[in-house]
């Protein structure tokens, strides 16, 4: 068909209409509201908070074990980088933001132009597949093919000799109109393009803010509560990998026996800035005996 072949080639040649894209660029920040920037804010704050805790709280305790072991003080002052965000690319979905197919986008151009005409389901043929298609096909998608046999049976000698005629002076007049939809609706897919692509990356930036301040704030609001906490308790660690119990008194064989008196030893590290007694208690099956030295 002259129609379908015309709407394929001009929809391919301007869906890369540059004033299109362009006059689509123009336009994202007028749909983008202040509903639409808060919840690009929004989603980048939450993508930092709990991140910045974590680093915060991981770098006090850092300088904190780092001061013990060197016998020094740990610094306050705040040193750290906000890290990489990409951002949220996908704004114009998440708004609620509904995208045109090749099939919405012919319905409106036919419509445009006001041609009342019917392409039944086209199966989701879309535009390429379009310039395959034929009277009988469309026909046959609306489930009306008993049409064509009963219009050849009755026709069949006349259309063999009208018909060669008839496809090319159809095709001649058809054919620039359709290419008038196509034009139109490449043009309109375009503009889309354009649209979509400037509201997602001004939602991308717009996320991105939101995580670097979010990320900021959170940052430096838990470093110095965990400093001043680090700084006014007693942070014990105990290192239960050093751990020895031994034989203790006058009678030291290497084995334990009922009876045998017996400490212990293990590695204790206060790594915050108070003071702090600990009791450690041996509990276990001690039997009341003592053992005596021959001599």
């Amino acid at each position: 068909m002259g129609l379908s072949r015309g709407i394929n080639f001009g929809f391919r040649r301007s869906k890369t209409d540059d004033d299109s894209r362009r006059a689509g660029q123009s336009d994202a920040p007028r749909l983008q509201d202040e509903d639409a920037w808060s919840n690009a804010i929004h989603l980048g704050q939450n993508q930092a908070g709990e991140l910045a805790a974590s680093e915060a709280k991981a770098d006090v305790r850092k300088r904190f074990v780092s001061a013990t072991r060197s016998g020094g003080e740990p610094s306050d002052q705040l040193n750290y980088l906000v890290p990489a965000f990409n951002g949220i690319s996908d704004g114009w979905t998440r708004d609620g933001n509904r995208t045109l197919s090749e099939e919405d986008l012919l319905m409106e151009a036919l419509g445009r132009h006001h041609l009342p005409l019917d392409f039944g389901n086209p199966r989701n043929s879309y535009i390429s597949q379009l310039v395959k298609m034929s009277l009988w096909n469309i026909y046959n998608e609306r489930g009306e093919e008993h049409w064509r046999d009963i219009f050849l049976g009755i026709y069949a000698d006349e259309f063999d000799e009208a018909f060669d005629d008839a496809q090319r002076s159809a095709f001649r007049r058809s054919e620039p109109e359709g290419f008038d939809l196509g034009t139109d609706m490449g043009q309109h897919f375009a503009y889309q393009w354009g649209l979509i692509d400037t509201y997602n990356h001004n939602f991308k930036l717009a996320s991105i803010d939101g995580f670097d301040n979010e990320y900021r704030g959170v940052y430096e609001d838990n470093f110095g509560e965990r400093f001043a906490w680090y700084s006014n308790n007693a942070v014990l660690e105990f290192d239960y990998r050093n751990l020895q119990v031994f034989e203790t008194g006058d009678f030291i064989n290497g084995i334990f026996e009922s009876g045998d008196p017996v400490g212990a030893s293990m590695l204790l590290t206060n790594y915050g800035g108070a003071r702090k007694n600990v009791d450690l208690k041996m509990i276990g099956n001690l039997a009341a005996a003592t053992k005596t030295k021959k001599g």
